[in-house]
């Protein structure tokens, strides 16, 4: 089995699993991008490393940028042996909202590195797909895959709800906004007063405290900790 035909099965493989778990709507769709995605072609490139991710940069807003299906080629070019796990963090129906994670380990089962990435049916009808794909892309991204060409990491993007200046609302060294006093009291209501359950998710987006969290993560992770109440009760 070539490499590029390992990679594109893995991808396959996940989306089939993430399918496995959602209900029949979405799992049509999902199914469906699976069997698009065994139509791909991943061209390999012919130097020594195995894959030159220039060739196959394309322009987004006039930066560049490497799809997630090549920086999953890339990854598996070097490390075969290594696996990506998602899991569905969330899946809302009503609000029509996914929340998908995945983790990437080295063949002793080590985790290196994890990402993930929210999306909603407004803005794509195959969300649930989208939000995985989103959420390899930020892991291998972190792993140094792609990580110059994608937008996934990129500090200055907002992608939750624009800005509002508060006279209660401090900046991150970067001048990003954190959320509010009345904010974080609302999380801790979300939660049922669980502290321990903000704390874990908080720091899958690499926060220490709630007072740090960023006004672009707050409502994702006012989802996760929402849904995780949800099933604690």
């Amino acid at each position: 089995m070539n490499n590029g035909k390992f990679a594109v099965e893995e991808i396959t493989r996940i989306m089939r699993e993430v399918a496995e778990e959602v209900n029949t709507p979405h799992r049509q769709i999902l199914l469906k991008q699976a069997e698009n995605l065994e139509q791909v072609t991943v061209f390999m490139s012919s130097n020594g490393n195995g894959f030159d991710p220039q060739k196959y940069l394309t322009k987004i807003k006039d930066k560049d940028y490497l799809e997630v299906k090549y920086r999953v080629h890339w990854f598996r070019l070097e490390h075969k042996n290594w696996s990506i796990k998602t899991s569905v963090e969330l899946l809302d129906i009503v609000k029509e909202v996914a929340v998908v994670k995945a983790d990437i380990f080295d063949d002793t089962g080590k985790h290196l590195s994890s990402g993930m990435k929210m999306e909603y049916k407004k803005n794509f009808e195959d969300y649930i797909e989208k939000a995985e794909t989103g959420s390899i892309g930020r892991a291998l991204a972190c792993l140094g895959y792609g990580t110059l060409q994608c937008f996934d990491l990129d500090e200055g993007r907002i992608v939750d709800s624009p800005v509002t200046p508060s006279s209660n609302r401090s900046q991150s060294s970067s001048g990003e906004n954190k959320i509010s006093e009345g904010q974080r009291k609302r999380l801790w209501a979300i939660s049922n007063a669980n502290q321990d359950l903000i704390t874990s998710i908080i720091k899958e987006f690499g926060y220490s405290s709630s007072k740090d969290i960023l006004i672009k993560h707050y409502e994702q992770i006012c989802n996760i900790v929402e849904s995780k109440a949800g099933k604690r009760e």
